[in-house]
């Protein structure tokens, strides 16, 4: 496991696991991406295996540089029930998360500062 751990304590922690994939973990409410997903698991070359790393570090660099948020949905007693990082990437928004967005639930934005001030 490799775990970037913020001078900052409201900068988004970013963590990497290897178990069979390699998972990246980032903010406080459990988001994570999977490597194979971002190597869109379908074209498996080297330009495509680049591209994904590039795109990687691009990922973990603006989640260092406060670029990252999430939108959080918690129920009182349980927690959170459904989580949704989002970050610009190359002009474009990427999210990913865990949980099933509940209608009418209330939604909450946590936002995070860049790892240095």
């Amino acid at each position: 496991m490799l775990e970037l751990t913020p001078v900052n304590p409201k900068a988004a922690p970013v963590s990497a696991v290897l178990l069979g994939e390699l998972v990246f973990s980032i903010g406080r409410n459990g988001c994570r991406v999977e490597f194979g997903d971002i190597l869109h698991s379908g074209s498996v070359s080297d330009e495509a295996e680049v591209a994904a790393i590039e795109t990687t570090r691009q990922v973990v660099e603006a989640a260092v540089n406060g670029e990252y948020y999430e939108k959080v949905q918690q129920l009182p007693g349980i927690g959170a029930v459904s989580v949704t990082g989002f970050l610009r990437l190359g002009g474009r928004t990427i999210d990913f998360g865990r949980g099933l967005t509940i209608p009418f639930l209330k939604t909450v934005v946590q936002t995070y500062e860049p790892y240095r001030q």
